[in-house]
């Protein structure tokens, strides 16, 4: 005969498989998220990775093959999951438009030399040419400048739930702009 505990592992191993496979699943998108943080995202989202682990933290103590309520967690766990990856998914668009004025004010060309073959022209004349192009460029500049400190108010308010531009959960990400936007200038 059988013993009763191996027959009764035997019956189950289709709904075992099926609780491996969603764990295995789980820990995947858990790594694939948490894996595309740049330093200084890890270091702004870490209250944010702190709840994402407490809720995988049941799956270390109270869960074992016996557990019946392992497909409750393995879905509370996707949905900690799918809400992080909200979060970083917005973190990480803003930042990119951020990173795109930075690089747009660390390419601009305020002097442009004049065409092969054009006429040289007389001092005022030059003179004029240059102000008005070194105008135009720094009114852009400035403008699009200006859209940061909106961009990195709606990270804030996805991040920390405020939107005052002094929150201390965003002190370090505030200094990593201001020494990009500092080292685009130079």
């Amino acid at each position: 005969t059988i013993p009763e505990i191996a027959l009764n592992i035997a019956l189950q191993e289709d709904k075992y498989q099926a609780w491996l496979e969603g764990l295995h699943t789980m820990l995947a998108c858990f790594y694939d998220v948490t894996g595309q943080l740049s330093p200084v995202e890890h270091d702004l989202l870490v209250r944010k990775l702190d709840e994402l682990e407490a809720s995988l933290l049941p799956g270390f103590n109270i869960y074992n093959w016996n557990s019946l309520g392992i497909p409750e967690f393995i879905h509370s766990c996707n949905k900690a999951i799918n809400t992080f990856q909200q979060v970083v998914k917005q973190v990480q668009k803003n930042s990119s438009i951020i990173k795109g004025v930075v690089f747009a004010i660390a390419d601009a060309r305020i002097v442009s030399e004049p065409a092969d073959g054009a006429e040289v022209p007389d001092l005022q004349e030059f003179h004029e040419a240059l102000e008005k192009q070194r105008h135009e460029v720094v009114e852009g500049l400035v403008k699009k400048y200006r859209t940061i400190g909106p961009l990195l108010g709606k990270i804030e308010e996805v991040v920390a739930g405020t939107n005052t531009g002094k929150s201390p959960q965003m002190q370090k990400y505030y200094a990593y702009w201001e020494r990009a936007i500092f080292n685009a200038l130079n």
